[in-house]
């Protein structure tokens, strides 16, 4: 940062509390239940533990760290969205999705069914969003702990009591 300072930046979150990140794949999941770009696009996803252990690390740390930094803060292995989608279909009891759409086929599939927010959401599953976190795991002397194919199934009860209980209608696909 240009002010100076140490900054953590969290990835994707998963864990007791998330009301964001693992509830809207699921829901997308359910809106359009098809692969996008085979699932393969790469993520960076940190369990809210971890980012807990890590930024406790971090404020409590007695040598000084570097100036100016922008720490991201993930497991420093990155997942495919086929893995992190299967693990919330086996954990949420979802189907797994079907069929291959790419990318830039959306609007054609989807057309005036699909909002441009959904559509942005869609198409940003299909992309690589992954941070290099080796950094932050350096600096805090931390090992990391699961990845979410293994962390996921600790909080997959807090996801089943507070995930709404309908999911959203499958979108009826064009092609």
């Amino acid at each position: 940062p240009a002010g100076g300072g140490t900054r953590l930046r969290p990835g994707r979150g998963y864990g007791g509390g998330d009301v964001g990140q693992s509830p809207a794949l699921a829901r997308m999941i359910s809106r359009f239940p098809h692969w996008i770009n085979g699932g393969r696009a790469r993520l960076s996803w940190i369990s809210v533990d971890d980012l807990a252990r890590t930024a406790a690390a971090l404020a409590t740390r007695t040598e000084p760290l570097p100036p100016s930094v922008v720490l991201h803060a993930a497991h420093p292995d990155p997942v495919t969205v086929r893995e992190v989608v299967s693990t919330l279909c086996r954990h949420l009891g979802l189907p797994l999705p079907r069929g291959d759409v790419l990318a830039r086929d959306l609007v054609t599939r989807l057309g005036s069914r699909a909002d441009a927010a959904l559509l942005q959401r869609l198409a940003q599953v299909g992309e690589d969003h992954w941070f290099d976190c080796t950094p932050l795991w350096s600096l805090t002397r931390l090992e990391p702990g699961p990845g979410i194919a293994e962390g996921f199934a600790a909080c997959a009860p807090w996801y089943r009591e507070h995930l709404d209980d309908e999911m959203p209608a499958p979108l009826p696909s064009a092609g």
